[in-house]
C-alpha cells in the first residue's frame, strides 16, 4: 500500500474559479443521474457561453419564473445573489429562529436552485428584520463591507446581464433590505470593473464590467395594472417566459413553482402555471437590445470568447445538433477531443468553467457512476475512518480506472489501470486510518462570532459562496483510448431507511465532546434554586474529564464542578447543577466548560433535520439564560395551539403555569373547558387548516370566561378573516426598531396594573423589533393599550387590543413575544402574565 496525496495548487486564480465553477454540486449528496433528454439539454447550456445574476435581498425575493428562463430557455449560466440568509425572518415549519433559520433558508434555496438550473450566492449581511429605509440596513451591515460583498461576487461569476429584483428610486416605499440590494447592485456595478476598488479581491478575482443592468419591473411597482399599461415602455424589454420544455415535459410556469416551493420555511409552495407569461425587464445601465428576445445581443456568446474556442465549438456544436438519444456515450470519443482542446487553452474563467461540464457530460453520457461513501457517519479529528469506493461504467466504451487519491486517506495503488468492463461494478475500500488536521465541520459564516449585522468570515475567499466545498474530496484518474481526465468526488455517508430507502447525509468532522443545555432561560421569581442540567455528548471512545458551569457574580452554581466518563462514542451523560440566583433583579449567561486533559469544550451541537433539504448542523457556544426578577401571576391553566412554530409553551412552563399544547384534533370544547386561557401560535390562523372551523367552540370558551390571546397572524394567507369572537382587521404595521419609545394609551387600565405593574422600564432590553402586524382597525369594543412608532412615522395603536365578551376576554397583540420571551426579557414576561390574567381578580 501506498498512501498518495493529491497536490494542492496555490490559492491562485485558476483553483480559485475551478472551486466556484463547480457550482457547489456537493450539497446535493446524492449522486446526479442524468436522462438522456436532460444531457442533451445540459449540452446545449455547455455551447453558450453567457451568464446572468439576479440581485435580491433575501431568500424568496428571487423570481423563479426569470431565473429558469434565463436557465432553462437562454442556456445562460444563471445565478441569484441573495444579501442575506433569511434569518432574521420567522419560521413556519418549525421553531428555529435566527442562525439556524438562515442555515435551513440557505439550502432551501439551493435545493430551489437544483430544481430551476441556478447557482446561489450571498453576502455576509445578517437579516435583522423589516428595515424601513436602506438607509438603516447599509448602516447596520455597513455599506462598505457589504458592497465590497457583491463586488466579490460579480468578479467571481463574471455576469454579462445584472437583473435587480426591486427599485434603486423608490427608498422609504418598501422594505429597506430591498431597494439597499438595488442600490448595492448599481454601486457595485462600476466598482467591479475599477481594479483600484477592492484591489484584494480585484487580484484574486481579476475586474469585471457587466455589459447591462435591468430592473425587473411589473405593474405592482407602478401601483395599477392601469398605470403600468398606460406608462413609456421605451425603456423595457417584455420577454416571453411561459414557454415549454419538451426535455423536462414542463413549462417554465411550472418549473418556478417546484424551486419556489422549496421555500417550505416561508410557506410558499406554489402551483405551476402553463401558457403565456410575460416579464419585463427595464434598462437601468448599458445599451437596450434592438431584439427583446435576445438579452445577450452584442455580447458574443459562442466558444469565441475563450482562446482557441472556435475548434472546441466545431466538435460540440454538431453533437448537440445531432445527438444520439438512445447511445449518447457514442459522442463521448469527440467530447474527449473537444476536452483535450479546452485544457489546453490558455487559462481564463470559462475555460474552467466548461472544463468542469465538459467532465460532467462526459460522465453522464457514459453512464459513469462514481462514489465514495464514509463507513460512519461523522468522525473526529484524528478519528479513524475508511471509505467504500463504488465505480460503474454503464457504457461500451474501454474506460480504464488508474488511481485514486486523497489527502485524507490511502488507497490501494495500481500495478495496472483496472479495466471497466460494461456495466460491471468495480468497488475498493481505503484502509482505516485517521484523519489528521481536518476542522469541525460547521458554516463557514458562523464559524467566528459576528458582528451586529455582518457575519465575520475567517477566509475571505468564501465570501459569496452559501456553503463551503467538501473538505473531504476523493479524486478518480481515469482514461479513455489512451487520454486521461480526473473526477472529484465529495466523501458522503449513506443508509437505509426503511421507509425513505435509500438517504444520503454530510460526513461530518466532529469534536470530541459537546455540551447541551436543556433549558434556554432559567426564570427565578425568588430566591428559591432552580436545577440546571447539561448533557455531555461524546464522539469518540474512553473520554473522561471535568464540568463546570460558568457564571457571573453574584449568582450561585453548585457543585463547582463534576467528572464525568464515556465509554463509547455517541454515548451521552446528563449532569445536574442547582442554580441559585441573587437577591435582586439580575440576568446573566450561564455557560458550561468542559475539561479533557489539556483541551477545553464549550459547544453545542445543533441539529437540523428536514426531508426537502440536507441533514444540516452547526456549532454554538452552550449558554443558557439566567433571569432573576420578581414575575407574579395567577394560577391558571394555558391552552397552546402551535402555528408555525414557535418556543412561547416552554417559556409558559417556566413561568410556572401547566400548560397543554393542542392541535387541531384535540381542540375540542371539551378540552377548553379544562383550561382558563388559550393562546393562539403565531400564524396559527395561516397554517392550521381546520381552525376556521372552530370558531363556535372558541367563542363560546370566551363567552364563558376564558381568555383567548391572539398573536400575530400575517396578511398573506388567511384562512378566515373571521378571527376571534369580536371582528378586527390585520395590517400591515409593525414597529422595527426594538428600542422605539412606547406610550400607555390607558396606562391605568387593569393589565398594567395586576398581577404586575408594567411601566416603561418593562419594554428595555427588547431584541429585534417591538412587532409586527399590528391590528389596523377592530370593533368598538376593543381598546388599543400601546402607541409606538418609528422614527417620524405617526403612530401605531394596533400592538395590543383588548376587549371584554361575554365573561371573557379577547386579546390581539403583534408584539413579538416569540422572540422575547427566547431571549430572556422580563418585562415581557410581565405583560404577558398580565395579558393571560385579564379580568381576573
Amino acid at each position: 500500500m501506498i498512501k498518495r496525496k493529491f497536490l494542492k495548487p496555490t490559492k491562485g486564480l485558476l483553483l480559485i474559479v475551478l472551486t466556484w465553477a463547480m457550482g457547489f454540486s456537493a450539497q446535493a449528496q446524492a449522486p446526479q443521474k442524468w436522462s438522456a433528454a436532460q444531457i442533451h439539454h445540459q449540452l446545449q447550456k455547455l455551447n453558450f457561453l453567457g451568464s446572468v445574476l439576479y440581485v435580491g435581498a433575501h431568500p424568496d425575493d428571487e423570481n423563479t419564473r426569470l431565473i429558469s428562463y434565463c436557465s432553462n430557455h437562454l442556456k445562460a449560466r444563471t445565478a441569484y445573489l441573495s444579501l442575506t440568509r433569511g434569518d432574521g425572518g420567522q419560521n413556519l415549519i418549525g421553531p428555529e429562529l435566527k442562525t439556524s433559520l438562515g442555515m435551513i433558508r440557505t439550502h432551501e434555496l439551493l435545493a430551489a436552485r437544483e430544481q430551476d438550473g441556478g447557482t446561489q450566492y450571498f453576502t455576509r449581511a445578517i437579516d435583522f428584520g423589516y428595515s424601513k429605509h436602506p438607509d438603516e440596513a447599509l448602516s447596520v451591515w455597513g455599506e462598505k463591507d457589504i458592497l465590497h460583498d457583491v463586488v466579490q461576487v460579480f468578479r467571481t461569476f463574471k455576469p454579462d446581464i445584472i437583473i435587480n429584483r426591486f427599485n434603486h428610486r423608490t427608498p422609504g416605499s418598501t422594505h429597506g433590505h430591498h431597494t439597499a440590494s438595488a442600490l448595492l447592485s448599481i454601486m457595485a456595478l462600476d466598482a467591479a470593473g475599477n481594479a483600484q476598488q477592492f484591489p484584494a479581491s480585484a487580484k484574486h478575482f481579476g475586474a469585471w464590467q457587466p455589459k447591462r443592468l435591468f430592473f425587473n419591473t411589473s405593474w405592482w411597482f407602478y401601483g395599477s395594472r392601469e398605470k403600468f399599461d398606460a406608462a413609456d415602455k421605451s425603456n423595457i424589454v417584455a420577454l416571453e417566459t411561459g414557454v415549454y420544455y419538451p426535455w423536462a415535459g414542463l413549462s417554465n410556469g411550472e418549473i418556478a413553482a417546484l424551486s419556489r416551493s422549496m421555500h417550505k420555511s416561508q410557506g410558499f409552495g406554489a402551483t405551476g402555471t402553463r401558457g403565456q407569461e410575460t416579464e419585463y425587464l427595464e434598462l437601468i445601465q448599458g445599451q437596450l437590445p434592438k431584439h427583446s428576445t435576445n438579452l445577450f445581443e452584442g455580447i458574443d456568446t459562442s466558444w469565441s470568447r475563450i482562446e482557441g474556442g472556435q475548434a472546441i465549438g466545431r466538435i460540440l456544436n454538431p453533437i448537440e445538433e445531432q445527438f444520439n438519444f438512445e447511445k449518447p456515450y457514442e459522442h463521448i470519443p469527440e467530447m474527449m477531443r473537444a476536452l483535450e482542446l479546452l485544457e489546453a487553452a490558455p487559462e481564463c474563467t470559462w475555460k474552467n468553467i466548461k472544463l468542469q461540464e465538459l467532465k460532467m457530460l462526459i460522465t453522464q453520457c457514459a453512464g459513469l457512476f462514481i462514489e465514495a461513501a464514509a463507513s460512519i457517519p461523522n468522525t473526529t479529528a484524528q478519528g479513524a475512518i475508511s471509505a467504500n469506493i463504488e465505480v460503474i461504467n454503464r457504457s461500451p466504451l474501454p474506460f480504464k480506472l488508474h488511481r485514486i487519491t486523497s489527502d485524507q486517506m490511502t488507497f490501494p495503488d495500481f500495478m495496472q489501470p483496472i479495466a471497466l468492463d460494461q456495466n460491471k461494478k468495480w468497488s475498493e475500500q481505503s484502509m482505516k486510518e485517521p484523519l489528521y488536521g481536518p476542522q469541525n465541520s460547521a458554516p463557514y459564516w458562523l464559524k467566528t462570532p459576528a458582528k451586529k449585522g455582518l457575519y465575520m468570515v475567517q477566509d475571505s475567499l468564501d465570501i459569496g459562496r452559501p456553503v463551503r466545498p467538501a473538505d473531504q474530496n476523493i479524486d478518480f484518474l481515469f482514461s479513455l483510448n489512451g487520454q486521461q481526465f480526473s473526477v472529484s468526488k465529495p466523501l458522503i455517508y449513506k443508509y437505509n431507511d426503511r421507509v425513505k430507502g435509500e438517504v444520503y447525509a454530510p460526513f461530518e468532522v466532529r469534536p470530541e465532546l459537546t455540551l447541551h443545555m436543556e433549558e434556554s432561560v432559567l426564570l427565578f421569581t425568588d430566591r428559591t434554586p432552580k436545577r440546571l442540567s447539561v448533557t455531555v455528548k461524546s464522539f469518540k471512545d474512553n473520554v473522561s474529564g471535568t464540568l463546570m458551569v460558568q457564571h457571573p457574580d453574584k449568582w450561585s452554581i453548585t457543585p463547582n464542578d463534576q467528572t464525568f466518563t464515556l465509554d463509547n462514542s455517541g454515548e451521552t451523560k446528563t449532569l445536574y447543577f442547582e442554580v441559585t440566583p441573587p437577591k435582586k433583579m439580575a440576568t446573566g449567561i450561564l455557560r458550561p466548560l468542559a475539561q479533557v486533559g489539556d483541551h477545553f469544550y464549550e459547544q453545542d451541537l445543533v441539529e437540523i433535520k428536514y426531508d426537502h433539504i440536507p441533514a444540516l448542523s452547526t456549532l454554538a457556544p452552550s449558554s443558557t439564560q439566567a433571569v432573576r426578577f420578581d414575575l407574579k401571576r395567577f394560577d391558571q391553566k394555558i391552552g397552546y395551539l402551535q402555528g408555525a412554530g414557535d418556543a412561547v409553551p416552554q417559556h409558559l412552563s417556566e413561568m410556572g403555569y401547566e400548560v397543554t399544547v393542542f392541535d387541531q384534533e384535540t381542540l375540542t370544547a371539551e378540552n377548553l373547558d379544562q383550561v382558563d386561557a388559550l393562546i393562539m401560535g403565531i400564524r396559527a390562523y395561516n397554517t392550521q387548516g381546520d381552525l376556521p372551523f372552530k370558531k363556535s367552540i372558541i367563542d363560546d370558551f370566551v363567552a364563558k370566561g376564558g381568555i383567548l390571546v391572539i398573536q400575530y397572524q400575517t396578511t398573506s394567507g388567511l384562512l378566515t378573516k373571521d378571527i376571534g369572537p369580536l371582528a378586527f382587521t390585520i395590517g400591515r404595521d409593525r414597529v422595527t426598531q426594538e428600542h422605539s419609545a412606547v406610550r400607555f394609551l390607558k396606562p391605568e387600565h387593569q393589565l398594567f396594573k395586576q398581577p404586575n405593574r408594567i411601566t416603561n422600564h418593562d419594554f428595555e432590553g427588547w431584541v429585534q423589533e417591538r412587532g409586527l402586524y399590528f391590528a389596523s382597525d377592530w370593533d368598538p369594543a376593543f381598546t388599543p393599550l400601546l402607541g409606538m412608532h418609528d422614527g417620524d412615522e405617526t403612530e401605531k395603536q394596533g400592538a395590543l387590543i383588548v376587549a371584554p365578551f361575554g365573561q371573557g376576554h379577547v386579546i390581539y397583540t403583534g408584539l413579538s413575544f416569540f422572540r422575547q420571551l427566547p431571549a430572556g426579557v422580563p418585562g415581557a414576561y410581565k405583560l404577558l402574565a398580565n395579558i393571560i390574567a385579564l379580568g381576573h381578580e
